[in-house]
C-alpha cells in the first residue's frame, strides 16, 4: 500500500502520495537470477552427459541401418593400407541393374580388381587361401508406401569341389508397414572377415530388384585380403 505525506503550505493541509520503488531494477535482479541459474543447468547437463557436448557429438550419428556409405566408409582405412602396401589381392564391383537383375561392373571408372581377383558369370573368384573382408551394399527406393516390402540382400559362398553354397552375410529390412504417399529410401549395408579357399565363388541374391537405386555408387560389392 502506498504511503501520504502531509504538511501544512501556507495554511493549507497539502497531501502527497508517496510512490513505491521502481521497479526496474527488480526486474533485472530477476532477469539475472533466471539466467545464472539456466547456465548452471545446462552446464550440469553437459558434465554429467545427459546432453552431447561438442567432443561427444560423433556419439549421436544417424544407425548404420539409415545410412548410405561410400567405398571409403565400408572398409576399414587399415585394411585399405595394408591391402595397398602388400599388393594383396582386391575387388570392388559397381552394380547395375539390366533386365531386372543386378549385375556387378568390373570396369567402370569406380571398379577395380587386382592381384588375381576376378569376375566371372557375375560373381567373385577368390584366387587364393587366406582371410578376407567381404562387404556389399545395396539402397532401395520407392515413390510411395502402398503395401509393406521386406528387403533382403545375401552374400553367398560356393566352396570348390564341394559346390556348398552357403550365406555368408544377410541384411533385411521391412519398410512400408505403414501406408503413406512419402518417397523412401532403406540402404542395406554388412560386412564382416571370412577365411576363404583358393577358387570360392561369392555371389549375392537380393529380392525386389526393381526398387534398387543404383545410381551414385550406392550399390557395390567387393572383398580385400587382410
Amino acid at each position: 500500500m502506498s504511503s501520504v505525506e502531509s504538511q501544512m503550505e501556507s495554511g493549507l493541509l497539502v497531501a502527497r502520495q508517496v510512490k513505491p520503488p521502481s521497479t526496474f531494477w527488480r526486474r533485472v535482479s530477476l532477469c539475472s537470477f533466471a539466467l545464472v541459474a539456466g547456465a548452471t543447468v545446462v552446464f550440469a547437463l553437459l558434465h554429467f552427459q545427459i546432453i552431447p557436448s561438442p567432443s561427444a557429438k560423433d556419439d549421436f550419428k544417424v544407425p548404420d541401418i539409415l545410412t548410405v556409405k561410400t567405398y571409403l566408409d565400408s572398409v576399414p582405412q587399415a585394411v585399405r593400407a595394408q591391402a595397398r602396401k602388400e599388393n594383396k589381392p582386391a575387388a570392388h564391383f559397381i552394380g547395375e541393374v539390366e533386365g531386372g537383375k543386378l549385375l556387378w561392373q568390373d570396369s567402370t571408372q569406380h571398379s577395380l580388381s587386382e592381384n588375381g581377383m576376378k569376375l566371372v558369370d557375375n560373381a567373385l573368384v577368390i584366387p587364393q587361401e587366406g582371410l578376407y573382408f567381404v562387404y556389399t551394399q545395396v539402397a532401395f527406393a520407392g515413390s510411395d508406401c502402398t503395401e509393406a516390402i521386406y528387403l533382403t540382400h545375401t552374400v553367398i559362398r560356393m566352396s570348390d569341389p564341394y559346390q556348398d553354397r552357403s550365406p555368408i552375410l544377410t541384411s533385411s529390412k521391412s519398410v512400408c508397414e505403414t501406408a503413406s504417399k512419402s518417397g523412401w529410401l532403406q540402404p542395406l549395408y554388412q560386412g564382416g572377415v571370412f577365411h576363404l579357399q583358393k577358387g570360392d565363388v561369392l555371389s549375392t541374391e537380393t529380392t525386389d530388384v526393381h526398387f534398387l537405386e543404383a545410381s551414385e555408387g550406392q550399390v557395390y560389392f567387393g572383398a580385400i585380403a587382410v
